[in-house]
């Protein structure tokens, strides 16, 4: 949402610009998802996760806080990365909880995400219109990032190779004689 408007009032990008920027540097980030699900099933989702996201939201805000060719190189580098942490980390959500809660843990994961979104667009607009720089508000956004990364490091299981009964053993029911 800010990219445009950071790359058209700050870079001063035409349309044409823009659009190439938009489409040179992020379709790459489709290589990431490919790559991401395949690494997170063969080496793990855990430690994947815990590098790929934080690193992908520091690489977007050395884009916002750059100019030339380090930012493309940050946008095109930080849109892989999240590309390679959101396969590992989507399955979390059904890894993570046993059957009975699952839909209500998927439900607060939903809500918690969009009104955290919200909070960020609503926080970042009105800074921006403040006239902090983009470079600075977005490195207060990447905090959110940096610190999901150290607690799926430090609480989250590594499920790759694992049954859901192991991560979730109150889902195994005894068969009756």
């Amino acid at each position: 949402m800010f990219q445009i408007r950071y790359l058209r009032d700050v870079r001063e990008y035409s349309a044409v610009m823009i659009t190439a920027f938009t489409l040179i540097t992020g379709t790459p980030a489709s290589i990431g998802l490919l790559v991401g699900g395949r690494v997170a099933d063969s080496r793990g989702r855990r430690l994947l996760s815990a590098i790929t996201f934080p690193l992908g939201a520091i690489l977007l805000t050395v884009a916002f806080s750059t100019s030339g060719k380090p930012m493309w190189l940050a946008s095109l580098t930080g849109g892989i990365c999240l590309g390679l942490a959101y396969p590992a980390m989507a399955v979390y959500r059904g890894e993570m909880f046993p059957t009975l809660h699952r839909s209500f843990a998927s439900g607060v994961i939903m809500t918690s995400s969009l009104i955290g979104g919200s909070v960020g667009l609503v926080g970042a607009g009105y800074f921006l219109n403040r006239d902090i720089s983009y470079g600075t508000v977005m490195s207060w956004l990447s905090l959110g990032p940096v610190v999901a990364g150290v607690l799926i490091y430090t609480t989250f299981p590594e499920s790759a190779h694992r049954e859901l009964e192991e991560l979730n053993p109150q889902d195994v029911t005894t068969a009756e004689p």
